[in-house]
Order: C-alpha cells, then structure tokens, then sequence
C-alpha cells in the first residue's frame, strides 16, 4: 500500500476507533445514569410505603385509644388469706349472669339440665378460662384433706344441698375439659346453700373463722358454697 493511503487508513481508523470509544463511555455513563435513577426511585418508592404503613399503624392505634374500653367477658379475679404464717392464694375468672350474645338476656346457673350453665351432677372449672388455681405456702387442711405446700386446681360438681369439691394435682392447664379422675387428689364434701342476696359475678372468697382457721368460699347468683381450711 502506497505511504499516503496507509497514512489515510490509519487517521481514519483512529478517528472511527476513537468516536466508538466515546460512543462506548457515553452509552455505559447513560446506563450508570439509569441505573442511578431506578435506584432512587426504589429507595423513594420504599420510603413512601413505609411511610403509609407508619400512618396507618398510628391511625389504628389512635382508634384504639378513642375506642371505649371493651368489657371483659369473665375478667380474671384473685383472692388471697394470709392466716397464721401461712398464704393461701386463688387465682381464677369471674364468668357473669348476662349472656355475652345477644340479646344479652341473664342466664340460668345452677341447676338440673342442660339448660343451666352449670348443670347439677356435672364437672365444673369453678370460673371461665384457666382451670382456678390454689396455691399454699405451708400445709393446710382443705374440706378434711391434708394438703402439702403447693400448687393444685381446683374443679366442683354443683348439686342442690352440697358440692363436691375435687383437689387435682395436674395444674397449668385450660379449664376444659376436666383432666379426668386420674389426676384427681381428692374430691370432698362441701355444703351448699341458697343466699338471699344475689351475687354477680361468680366470685371466691375467704372469711376468718379462727386464729388457725378460714373459709374457701364459692358463690354465684342465689348459692354460696364453703370449704374449711385450716393452717397445720
């Protein structure tokens, strides 16, 4: 090739290199360009999403505060006897007369057939919810048995004149079903009767009756129940 044209090749190759050169740069610049933008616009999108979520986790929660209180339907009730050296404490629910359906009419409590909440003859969780719980410090005599200090559950079948009061041994659970007779410590005797006063809700209580000495007392609408206890 004569010197001249390859000096014209050669100008002409280093221009057309050169231009490809910079249309290269300027093509990955404009994708780096893109690249930049979409990544705003995700960081931008995240922070509006995460802004509405913020409102309306603040807007739910400020409804919550305005909203009324909702009553408990069988709110958790506890009852404590402090008797010579010794505690004794309840924890239970305290169910209601009033049916938490509508139309909200006072229910029936005790007594024979399926149509009373507490049907007469049958196993009841003495509350709602979490099977009631007794707890003793030191040895205590409850309705005759001898108890040693600790944790039990206590369950009752309601009849008219007198209940049986069943002392179980398995603790911590819900309170139905009844565990079975398999766990059960003991099952008393206890008295029954109608009280003049109605008493709403279910309630457990202990009265004094001595230096060493106490009620357990289980009352509902028109019927009380009571177990001794003594403090060994």
């Amino acid at each position: 090739m004569p010197i001249l044209h390859r000096q014209s090749f050669r100008r002409t190759h280093r221009a057309l290199t050169g231009r490809s050169a910079a249309a290269r740069g300027a093509a990955c610049r404009r994708v780096a360009a893109s690249r930049r933008r979409a990544a705003v616009r995700r960081t931008a999108t995240s922070s509006r999403t995460a802004l509405r979520s913020a409102a309306v986790a603040l807007l739910a929660s400020l409804a919550l505060l305005a909203a009324p209180p909702r009553e408990l339907l069988s709110p958790p009730g506890r009852t404590v006897l402090h008797l010579a050296g010794a505690t004794v404490t309840v924890t239970y629910h305290r169910p209601k007369m009033r049916n938490p359906k509508p139309p909200h009419a006072p229910r029936l409590i005790f007594g024979p057939g399926t149509k009373y909440l507490v049907p007469f003859g049958q196993v009841w969780r003495l509350g709602a919810n979490q099977a009631t719980t007794l707890i003793a410090s030191a040895p205590i005599v409850l309705a005759g048995r001898h108890l040693a200090a600790g944790t039990y559950t206590l369950f009752a079948i309601p009849d008219p004149s007198h209940w049986a009061l069943i002392i179980s041994k398995k603790t911590g659970e819900w309170g139905i079903p009844y565990p079975g007779r398999q766990f059960d410590l003991a099952r008393e005797t206890i008295p029954a009767h109608h009280t003049a006063r109605k008493i709403d809700p279910f309630t457990i209580s202990f009265r004094r009756t001595g230096s060493h000495s106490a009620q357990l007392r289980f009352a509902w609408d028109h019927t009380m129940a009571a177990a001794s206890l003594r403090v060994e």
